[in-house]
Formats: C-alpha cells, sequence, structure tokens
C-alpha cells in the first residue's frame, strides 16, 4: 500500500456535506494555522464547550472516500480504520501503541485527554469485523475502544501532536471477528398495521436499512416508541442483515432507546426505508 496516494474524503467542518479529497499522509503531518483553535479546544474546561468548538474544526474520514458521508455512500475504502481510546492516560496509551506493528499513527485527540490510533487493515471488505477483532485485542490490553469507531463513515476530527507514533511499516491487521450468525425474528401475528407490513417486507427481502449508524439508532428509538419491549424482536430481525450484525450489540442499543424515549414514530422507518429503496406499493399517512 503506497501511502502518499491514500486518499480520503474531506470536511471544512461538522456541518460540511460536500465531500472533497484530501491525502491522508498529508493530513496526519499537520496544519499549524489549525493548531491554535486545538489549543484553545484543549484549554477548555467545559466538555459541552469543548465539543462546540471541535465542530469548527475540519474533518476526514479515515476509512475511505464517500459520496456523501453514508456508509452505503461509500467510493473506495482507504484501508484503514482510526481508532479512539476512552478513559485513558494518553502518554501511557501511545506508549503500548507505540509497540503494536500494526498501527500506522497514533496521537493525542483534538481535546487532548484522549487519544486516537490509525490501523491498516487486510480485508477492507470486512471493515467491521475486522473492528471488531481490534476493539477485542485491544481491550484486552487495557485500551478501551469508542464503539462509535465501527462506523465506516465515521468523522475524525483535526488533531495535532508534536509527539505522534508514526510507522510508515506497519503491517495489515489481518484478524476477523467471526460473522454473527442470522437472527431468525419471531413471526409478527395478529392485525398487522403498515408499518408492520414494512418490516416484513424488510426482512423478507433481506434488506439491510442501517448501513448509516445514525438511522440504526433512529430505527431503535422508532421501534421502542411504538412498540415498547415488543419492538426488540423486530429491531433484531431489521439489523440482522447489516454484515457487522451482533446481537448483542442491537440488544444493547435497544436497551438504551427504550429507557430515553426520544419520541420517534412510524413515519421516522418509513422515511429511512425509502432512503434504502424499501417501499410500500399501497397507501399509507407517511
Amino acid at each position: 500500500m503506497d501511502q502518499n496516494a491514500i486518499t480520503v474524503s474531506g470536511f471544512k467542518n461538522a456541518n460540511d456535506v460536500n465531500p472533497q479529497p484530501v491525502n491522508l499522509l498529508k493530513w496526519l503531518e499537520g496544519n499549524p494555522a489549525l493548531n491554535q483553535l486545538v489549543d484553545q479546544i484543549r484549554a477548555e474546561p467545559d466538555k459541552a464547550k469543548r465539543n462546540e468548538l471541535k465542530k469548527r474544526l475540519p474533518a476526514i474520514t479515515p476509512s475511505g472516500t464517500f459520496v456523501k458521508r453514508r456508509a452505503d455512500q461509500l467510493v473506495k475504502h482507504s484501508g484503514y480504520i482510526a481508532l479512539d481510546f476512552d478513559n485513558c492516560d494518553p502518554q501511557q496509551a501511545k506508549n503500548k501503541l507505540f509497540n503494536i506493528v500494526n498501527v500506522f499513527y497514533a496521537g493525542l485527540s483534538a481535546s487532548g485527554r484522549g487519544c486516537w490510533a490509525l490501523i491498516p487493515i487486510h480485508n477492507p471488505e470486512h471493515h467491521r469485523r475486522h473492528f471488531d477483532a481490534l476493539r477485542a485485542d485491544f481491550e484486552a490490553q487495557g485500551l478501551e475502544v469508542d464503539p462509535a469507531c465501527k462506523d465506516v463513515c465515521r468523522l475524525r476530527f483535526y488533531s495535532y501532536d508534536l509527539d505522534p507514533v508514526f510507522n510508515l511499516d506497519a503491517i495489515p491487521y489481518r484478524k476477523m471477528a467471526p460473522q454473527p450468525a442470522r437472527r431468525k425474528p419471531a413471526p409478527m401475528q395478529g392485525n398487522e398495521s403498515a408499518l408492520d407490513r414494512l418490516i416484513n417486507k424488510i426482512i423478507d427481502e433481506g434488506r439491510d436499512v442501517t448501513t448509516d449508524y445514525n438511522d440504526w439508532i433512529k430505527i431503535a428509538a422508532a421501534l421502542a416508541s411504538i412498540y415498547g419491549e415488543a419492538g426488540r424482536d423486530k429491531f433484531q430481525g431489521i439489523s440482522q442483515f447489516y454484515p457487522g450484525y451482533s446481537p448483542q450489540e442491537t440488544d444493547k442499543q435497544f436497551s438504551t432507546c427504550l429507557r430515553n424515549n426520544p419520541g420517534y414514530g412510524p413515519a421516522m422507518i418509513f422515511h429511512i426505508a425509502k432512503q434504502y429503496g424499501v417501499l410500500l406499493v399501497e397507501k399509507h399517512p407517511f
């Protein structure tokens, strides 16, 4: 892999929706013009204010180039996964990462309170399975990985580190977590609503409508709002067609939505399904 030729998508800030090509290696080398804002973020004691300032930073999608920042809009995978390490001493984490042959880059996060790393992977088509294996391996070494990093289109905000880990000879990580067995959802019975029929259609056709992490969360939230606990099996049934489907993570996400009910209704699921080309051939109020 020629590191000098790796291109990813770049964004002016968190609100930018028009990706531009960015050379990954040049991005990692830093831009002194941006360091003042990073220093301001690192000096801010309030987390909410730090997060607002961070949204002003440019960002990239380290795992590839995209037409839009959605998993199903991936143009080309970069061959890398970016990992965030939470609840750690950044310098101690970097010291551990320095001794791992698969680490291409590791440095401070924008806040300076965490650490992140860039790992080349052997088979980009199995991004999620590589991520699951990486997460398990790093956590066995005491490094807690942010689970949101499984998203192939996850943003990485600009940061800098005066003493980063940089290994141009990093060895691509080959291990992959096993492909989870697909879950057979319980049959839907009784008087089916239009939403029930849409869910049946998604499952019967084996359609993945969850490639975008945010869509997956919204579906969970809507099902929790509409069905309560009875929506759990429906969420498992819809989620199972994602290549990196994990019944455990799916169950955990649904439980979170049950506790923090945002009040989404059926319209949300119809809207998301339509974006993925799943439509009911009938009239419905959404």
